[in-house]
């Protein structure tokens, strides 16, 4: 089981953001703390990470989001785009629409298995905004508890405009 000795300046999400972990993910580990916002200086923590290969400042991301008509005949669209992890469990997926004066109304929150997904705007809608988050397959460590290798962050909103 990793371990971590809480250093001055340290803080659960701190720590977690390094171990690729969540504060959730470390509160379950160490029920013990009591306090989300208060941890000591020489404190061993239980970490779900892998604190041989701590976080580096990489943003995972998805990248060359499309969201065009899927067909002319229809107001369905389609929205694409690029990952290349393959330890991908799917991708968190929201839809979002306006009407004139109207804009962020949710459409649709859902989840898909692939580099894809397909959405209906009700009629009237002007502008149909997309955006995705990858989430990574859970892993166990050599204890047996889960934890998640990387965090993805959604992607850039693509947006797109009915043409009348």
């Amino acid at each position: 089981m990793a371990t971590y000795t809480v250093k001055a300046g340290d803080t659960l999400s701190g720590i977690a953001q390094t171990y690729n972990t969540t504060v959730d993910a470390l509160l379950t580990l160490n029920p013990k703390i009591t306090n989300r916002n208060l941890i000591y200086v020489g404190q061993v923590i239980t970490v779900s990470g892998t604190p041989d290969t701590p976080k580096t400042n990489t943003t995972y991301r998805a990248t060359d989001l499309v969201v065009e008509p899927l067909a002319s005949d229809t107001s369905e669209l389609y929205a694409g785009w690029n990952w290349s992890r393959e330890d991908t469990d799917h991708y968190e997926i929201h839809w979002w629409y306006g009407y004139p004066g109207k804009n962020g109304v949710i459409g649709s929150e859902t989840t898909s298995k692939y580099l894809h997904s397909t959405y209906s705007p009700p009629d009237g809608a002007e502008r149909v905004t997309f955006q995705v988050r990858p989430i990574a397959k859970t892993k166990k460590d050599s204890s047996g508890k889960e934890y998640t290798p990387w965090i993805a962050e959604w992607a850039e909103k693509k947006y797109y405009t009915k043409n009348n």
